[in-house]
């Protein structure tokens, strides 16, 4: 059978991988369970300014890492440096958490014609791991990203989250989806007022009548219980009458299907004066059929089912009434009256993988990111989540957010905006440009108050990302809130904050070295740790 080359292709992807995944501690966060190799060594990294996130920078600063952990973070001459440990010393370097790309354009084509996606579909099935426009995500600094989708639909699936690699990625474990994605927008510019408004009233259907498809769900697998116990008690009542089964009427040396014409044997053979009757006694009630009882099978003096003395044969059905010795006893089966009826099994409902997903939306097991740019798509967003009393809903680009920004912090969403908000606005004139709702946009909401992460949001884009939030600062975001909406406040949003996002004990070992600040026009990225291996080093 053929398959499609996105599918055969991420197969090829994750068995080149697991020998990546195999290389992580299985005590480690997000490290995944396997055969411990031989211990790795300690490594140490020695820089001139170490930037926790977490924390206020220190100068002259130490991590150690064992295995992909980080074991020790803190000032040089504080932190106890191991005897075997592998040294790296940048001394003019800056060191911060590996970056982490929320929004990110990548592994896909810019605009699939026809995805066909649904909620549930399953998005990281489509990417092409060998795509040469993605490859890199480590050069830039990015060791995490939440990969989205372009698509011109109204849902585009479950969107993934990944690990980069060298020249590929790796699922995030573990948690590798970023959440549901869909478009409560016809776009970040132009589209007609009818078709957004159209839109926004469409927004809530998908979750029409999720509660009768959970219902028949739970239905079914209570039927199938009550099918289970039912066929065991109807399976039971039988062998209770028959413990042998299907044999019980024939020989023991016989197969069940033999013929009526088998040869005779001593048990069926006629005794003596040419009568057709069991031999062992005299004829019994069952004397009349020819060859077809066991020896003692007809009962001695008369006794149907008798064996030597009267006593029941084992396979022969009791008389009428009369239950076999610790039968039903022994098998849990009714001690007598009628058979039970033979139970049908349930019909199974049809499973549906975009109410699925759309279940663990409501339920809270996974994110609703909902794409919104003006003001009425975010507030008809805002007000979805409100009804439906969705507890993890995060808006995407929100490119028009600054002028409600107090309304998004005070009902909790959080926000993951595009880098490159000004394009993602595309105004028409130099005056509109001016006038531009996006200008200063994560300074606003950054004073809002708004929990918000930082993406590059467009295709290619990531390799700009720490200069393209620089332009930010250079708007008035401070500096430490441009930090955190690409490293700790971006794992918050994704929801892996516990296991990377900042540099602290017990977190995975990715790690970023610049060659001065990370905002700073002529800096770039010298060295990465992923997983607290050199995944990239700028070569010299």
């Amino acid at each position: 059978m053929q398959h499609s080359r996105p599918v055969r292709s991420w197969a090829i992807a994750f068995l080149l991988t697991v020998p990546l995944l195999a290389q992580e501690t299985p005590d480690a966060p997000g490290a995944r369970g396997g055969r411990r190799g031989p211990r790795a060594k300690p490594v140490v990294v020695k820089v001139g300014v170490l930037h926790p996130v977490s924390g206020p920078a220190i100068e002259n600063g130490v991590l150690v890492f064992a295995g992909n952990q980080i074991q020790a973070v803190g000032k040089e001459g504080e932190v106890t440096i191991p005897p075997d440990a592998e040294v790296h010393e940048h001394p003019q370097a800056h060191a911060y958490p590996g970056l982490i790309d929320a929004l990110c354009v990548a592994f896909q084509e810019e605009a699939p014609q026809d995805p066909g996606t649904d909620a549930g579909s399953e998005q990281v099935s489509g990417l092409d791991p060998y795509e040469r426009g993605s490859r890199g995500l480590l050069a830039a600094g990015i060791t995490t990203a939440a990969i989205v989708s372009r698509a011109n639909t109204m849902w585009r699936g479950i969107a993934p989250v990944v690990r980069a690699t060298r020249e590929r990625f790796a699922p995030f474990q573990p948690r590798p989806e970023a959440g549901v994605q869909m478009r409560a927008t016809s776009g970040p510019s132009g589209g007609h007022a009818l078709d957004r408004a159209k839109a926004l009233r469409g927004l809530g259907d998908a979750f029409e009548g999720l509660e009768e498809y959970e219902k028949a769900q739970a239905d079914h697998k209570k039927a199938l219980d009550e099918y289970t116990k039912k066929r065991g008690e109807f399976l039971a009542w039988h062998r209770s009458r028959n413990p042998a089964g299907a044999t019980a009427s024939r020989p023991a040396s016989a197969p069940a299907s033999a013929p009526e014409s088998a040869p005779a044997t001593a048990a069926t053979r006629p005794a003596e004066g040419g009568e057709n009757r069991p031999q062992g006694g005299p004829p019994g009630p069952g004397g009349e059929r020819r060859g077809r009882f066991p020896r003692g099978e007809g009962g001695r003096g008369g006794v149907p089912g008798g064996g030597p003395g009267g006593a029941p044969q084992p396979g022969t059905p009791p008389p009428a009434g009369q239950e076999p010795a610790g039968a039903a006893a022994g098998r849990g089966a009714p001690a007598g009256g009628e058979a039970p009826k033979k139970p049908e099994y349930p019909k199974t409902p049809q499973k549906d993988p975009a109410r699925e997903a759309l279940l663990k939306v409501s339920k809270g097991d996974l994110a609703l990111r909902i794409e919104a740019h003006r003001p009425e798509e975010i507030r008809a967003a805002l007000q979805l989540a409100r009804e439906r009393n969705l507890r993890r809903v995060v808006l995407e680009y929100a490119s028009e957010a600054g002028p409600i920004a107090k309304e998004i912090a005070e009902a909790g969403v959080p926000v993951v905006v595009a880098a490159a908000s000004r394009e993602a606005w595309m105004p028409e004139t130099v005056e509109e440009a001016g006038a531009s709702p996006v200008a200063g946009l994560h300074r606003r909401l950054h004073e809002a108050g708004v929990s918000f992460a930082i993406g590059s949001g467009q295709p290619r884009q990531w390799r700009a990302l720490p200069l393209l939030v620089a332009e930010s600062v250079g708007e008035g975001l401070p500096a430490d809130a441009a930090l955190r909406a690409i490293t700790l406040g971006a794992a918050e949003v994704l929801g892996i904050e516990r296991f990377v996002g900042s540099l602290e004990r017990g977190k995975v070992a990715d790690v970023v070295l610049t060659s001065g600040p990370l905002f700073g026009s002529d800096s770039q990225v010298v060295k990465v740790f992923s997983a607290g291996q050199v995944g990239y080093e700028v070569s010299r």
